[in-house]
């Protein structure tokens, strides 16, 4: 999923959290890229609120993914290693998800 189809599917209400895994499958899976805050749906809902009420801030306790696996992510530089951080963002986002009662 591209930025603009990230962007138009946010505006048409779907779940950022939702979309946010979304794009860290595609980036598992070779079928996407990371644009940083560009191509972040829970970047772009709380744009402007220092992180606002983004679950990565409110599990981590932190701004811009601080303590988060995307920090290991960023800072790979060999394709494999930014692969199993990829995955590990992925499960980290996954665990996000509100547990049903």
């Amino acid at each position: 999923m591209n930025r603009f189809e990230m962007l138009r599917r946010l505006q048409a209400g779907e779940d950022a959290l939702e979309l946010s895994i979304q794009k860290w499958q595609d980036i598992v899976n070779g079928k996407g890229d990371d644009a940083a805050y560009l191509n972040c749906a829970l970047c772009k809902r709380e744009h402007g609120e220092v992180c606002g009420g983004c679950p990565v801030k409110q599990k981590t306790g932190k701004t811009d993914c601080r303590n988060s696996p995307y920090i290991g992510y960023c800072r790979a530089e060999k394709k494999l290693v930014k692969l199993r951080w990829a995955k590990k963002e992925l499960e980290f986002l996954k665990s996000l998800r509100k547990k049903e009662a």
